[in-house]
């Protein structure tokens, strides 16, 4: 192995931050569920999630849930945003409504909820792949 005296040009700071754009709150938003959805004897009519309520903590605890009840048997090592099991643990902790629901709710009901999770972190169905 040979070393070289090269000097190597480091970045110059010019003192210049840049400035991120942070989205307006937004406000909850309610989907009615008809025919109701029932889990452990109870029905759920309307599910109400609030995504602008989670801070940091909840998504430590939705990752370390999506560790617990993911399949992650073989090589398979997912990226816990991409999932949907991901988005319905961030929905059911918006909403206090356990993520059952969001698992047994049919699709014309969960997918406009996924849009809204998606949509507020900045993702798209269209950018996650469905």
């Amino acid at each position: 192995m040979t070393t070289t005296n090269e000097k190597v040009a480091l970045p110059v700071d010019t003192g210049t931050v840049q400035e991120i754009d942070i989205r307006k709150p937004q406000p909850p938003f309610r989907v009615k569920l008809d025919p109701p959805v029932e889990l452990d004897g109870k029905k759920y009519d309307s599910v109400t999630v609030d995504l602008d309520r989670l801070v940091g903590a909840d998504f430590q605890r939705i990752e370390r849930e999506f560790s617990q009840l993911y399949d992650m048997t073989g090589d398979n090592m997912p990226i816990p945003e991409m999932k949907p099991l991901y988005h319905m643990l961030v929905a059911a902790a918006a909403s206090d409504t356990p993520v059952g629901v969001f698992r047994t709710m049919q699709a014309r009901f969960w997918l406009p909820i996924r849009d809204r999770v998606l949509k507020t972190f900045g993702n798209s169905p269209e950018e996650v792949g469905q």
